[in-house]
C-alpha cells in the first residue's frame, strides 16, 4: 500500500480561486479563454531539444 498522507485531491468540476504550482503538470485536453505562456515548445521538448517552438515573448516561430 502507498503512503496516501501528503496527497492532495480535488473532488468536483472546478476550482473557483487559487493557485497550482507545480513542476510538471500532465494534461490531455485543455480548454481555455486565455493563457499566457513565454515559450512553447512540442510535446517532449525543451530549450535545448525541440522540434517546433513559439517564442511568444520574442515573436518568433522555430521549427527544425
Amino acid at each position: 500500500n502507498k503512503d496516501m498522507s501528503n496527497v492532495t485531491t480535488i473532488d468536483g468540476g472546478k476550482i473557483t480561486t487559487g493557485t497550482i504550482d507545480a513542476s510538471v503538470v500532465n494534461i490531455t485536453n485543455l480548454n481555455a479563454n486565455s493563457i499566457k505562456a513565454g515559450v512553447i515548445y512540442n510535446t517532449g521538448g525543451s530549450s535545448s531539444n525541440y522540434t517546433m517552438k513559439i517564442d511568444l515573448d520574442n515573436g518568433e516561430i522555430h521549427i527544425l
